[in-house]
């Protein structure tokens, strides 16, 4: 059978391939990175009887490699079939035709969305009983920002210590990418290329390179919402509003750090964050060169 998932919330379409499997009474599954290969699995019933399960995640170039021919086919199989995509187009004959396959969308909110990421937060602790405090999912979401991934592990690390963790035992299994993000940013902003090999080096021996980025998109999505303010005229309570700075005297030290960059760099980085994630899903750049890429804003 043929199952469809778009978006990018990863830890969530992990959790819905095992709901599935568990409904055919599987446990595991294989991941290929070959088209054909994941397309003869599915096709080829097993001399034992055993049903396989196979997970496939591809680019929006690969998806274009696929045959419509096949796809009733792969869908009658006993065969399961997962395919992971960040996007379907629906309006092309590919779409139109993978579309009734579709089991569900699921997107991550954005760095800057905060009632969606707040919504995660309050739906993962749900899934595994926890009461979280106004405190903690704070420092969730200001430590974690959109990583739905680490936060779902992280929370099902903290079930089995506490259904009422304290602030204090959610930093110590949940360790915040925010400050590492502030060290990158300046390293970007005052183009110091030569440290970011070995810093980069020691961020992602314990956390996922999708991680910081996203934590760093956090950090440049800040200045340039404040940035956009100040260049709007925009007063002081306006601008912090704007951009959803808790202590309006941030914008001191946010000024200081806007004097050598301009809101056209700011999206450029941003933009160049956003294909470095992408890229990242398909191990198809280098983290380490994208950032040091980005000390040439």
């Amino acid at each position: 059978m043929l199952f469809i998932f778009t978006g990018n919330d990863r830890a969530l379409i992990e959790q819905q391939i095992k709901h599935i499997l568990a409904n055919y009474g599987l446990e595991k599954y294989s991941t290929l990175e070959d088209i054909k290969q994941a397309w003869i699995k599915c096709l080829t019933l097993n001399l034992m009887g055993e049903v396989t399960a196979t997970v496939l995640e591809l680019s929006d170039g690969e998806l274009n490699s696929l045959n419509l021919s096949q796809i009733p086919r792969l869908h009658k199989s006993k065969n399961l079939l997962f395919l992971v995509l960040e996007n379907l187009d629906s309006r092309t004959k590919l779409g139109q035709a993978l579309k009734p396959y579709i089991v569900s969308d699921s997107k991550l909110p954005t760095n800057w969305n905060k009632q969606g990421i707040e919504r995660g937060i309050d739906f993962y602790a749900g899934q595994f009983g926890l009461n979280l405090s106004f405190e903690v999912k704070e420092y969730l979401r200001h430590a974690l920002n959109n990583n739905f991934s680490l936060l779902r592990n992280g929370l099902a690390t903290i079930a089995v210590l506490s259904t009422n963790p304290n602030l204090a035992l959610v930093k110590e299994v949940i360790p915040s990418e925010y400050a590492s993000a502030i060290e990158l940013k300046e390293m970007i902003l005052q183009r110091r290329r030569s440290e970011i090999p070995d810093y980069v080096t020691k961020l992602t021996a314990f956390t996922d390179g999708r991680a910081i980025l996203a934590s760093l998109g956090t950090q440049f999505t800040l200045l340039m919402q404040t940035d956009i303010g100040i260049c709007s005229n925009l007063n002081d309570a306006e601008i912090a509003m704007f951009a959803q700075i808790g202590n309006v005297k941030r914008l001191y030290f946010l000024r200081r750090e806007l004097q050598h960059i301009s809101v056209e760099q700011l999206v450029w980085l941003n933009n160049q964050i956003e294909i470095t994630k992408h890229e990242l899903t398909y191990n198809a750049c280098n983290l380490t060169a994208k950032l040091m890429l980005m000390c040439c804003y």
